[in-house]
């Protein structure tokens, strides 16, 4: 049985906090036979553990973030109680806490969408393990460490009749979220492209309409030609 939560608030502006938690408890329903210890020539055999292997521990995330049409970044710490339910063979998994910081830019060079961002891990340099990490008591996980990435986003012609057929749907999702940061980037731009050509439409079709009901009525006939 596992259990995950997820809250987001708008700060106001661009600024929004964010929080996230996880929780799995689990166990065997039935009795289970004793495990076998085996130590040279000699055998010994203890209690079997109520509790399956690997099952993650409380888990959180609590951050800030700033959402910029061109500007973005955010700091975030991510957090881990202590493992004590272990499996056959587990060892104790003790808790932690790690920060993490990361800035980035948005650019919209010649009809492409360019993005550089940046990344420090672990910024407090904490020595931690992680529970479901298979070499948890060999080493433990990595450091203080820094990222940098760059994304090129461009369509293809392939991807044009794709993005037409879908766009409809991904921007209704982007739009009942106002934290989405899709729903505030270029929402002016995204709002024309998507219903003035319904606008147009309509006023072509009230001007088909004045135009037939013009000709029934100066025709003979009462009928439009």
């Amino acid at each position: 049985m596992g259990v995950e939560a997820e809250a987001q608030v708008s700060l106001g502006g661009a600024w929004v906090a964010e929080a996230t938690a996880s929780y799995v408890r689990d166990r065997f329903m039935s009795e289970r036979a004793s495990v076998p210890i085996i130590q040279g020539t000699d055998t010994t055999f203890v209690l079997a553990s109520p509790y399956p292997p690997l099952i993650p521990p409380l888990t959180g995330l609590v951050g800030l973030r700033y959402e910029n049409p061109r500007v973005f970044g955010g700091v975030s710490m991510r957090w881990a109680a202590a493992q004590e339910r272990l499996g056959d063979f587990e060892t104790r998994t003790p808790g932690y806490v790690t920060g993490t910081l990361d800035v980035g830019v948005r650019r919209l060079i010649g009809g492409q969408f360019h993005t550089l961002k940046s990344r420090v891990e672990n910024v407090t340099d904490t020595e931690y393990r992680d529970h479901l990490s298979r070499i948890k008591d060999i080493m433990p996980q990595p450091g203080r460490n820094f990222v940098l990435m760059y994304r090129l986003s461009f369509y293809t012609s392939s991807d044009t009749h794709t993005s037409h057929k879908h766009s409809q749907r991904r921007t209704s999702h982007a739009d009942q979220n106002p934290l989405d940061p899709r729903a505030r980037f270029g929402s002016a731009l995204r709002y024309r492209q998507r219903c003035w050509p319904h606008v147009t439409t309509i006023r072509r079709t009230r001007t088909t309409i004045r135009q037939r009901r013009s000709r029934r009525s100066s025709s003979p006939s009462g009928r439009a030609p």
